[in-house]
């Protein structure tokens, strides 16, 4: 009884957080009986633990960046020493696969 498109706004979609698809999937049959003129109650049940999984995902990140930030310090005293504010910029969007080298010499610039 839906056309394609219709069908495909019910049809959730594959994503890392469960809640996503089927926070999507309630929207498009919110539009699809708004549309229809049926008569519903729409309940924030989906939205709301969408939104928990999103927090938790949020304080994950930080406290996973709050890690990568204490050992990016104690690594490279002398770059905070010189620079403190590229350090901080720095240690938060380093990935842990990042390798920083020292700096160069002064005979290595020349070669």
């Amino acid at each position: 009884m839906l056309n394609r498109g219709e069908f495909l706004k019910l049809k959730p979609c594959r994503h890392d957080f469960p809640w996503v698809p089927v926070l999507t999937s309630q929207k498009g049959a919110i539009a699809i009986l708004e549309k229809s003129g049926t008569a519903f109650e729409a309940s924030n049940l989906y939205q709301e633990r969408y939104l928990a999984e999103l927090e938790a995902f949020c304080k994950e990140q930080e406290r996973v960046q709050r890690e990568k930030q204490k050992e990016f310090k104690p690594n490279s005293p002398e770059l905070f020493g010189e620079y403190p504010k590229f350090s901080k910029a720095l240690a938060k969007v380093l990935d842990p696969s990042d390798e920083i080298q020292p700096a160069a010499t002064e005979e290595q610039i020349g070669n």
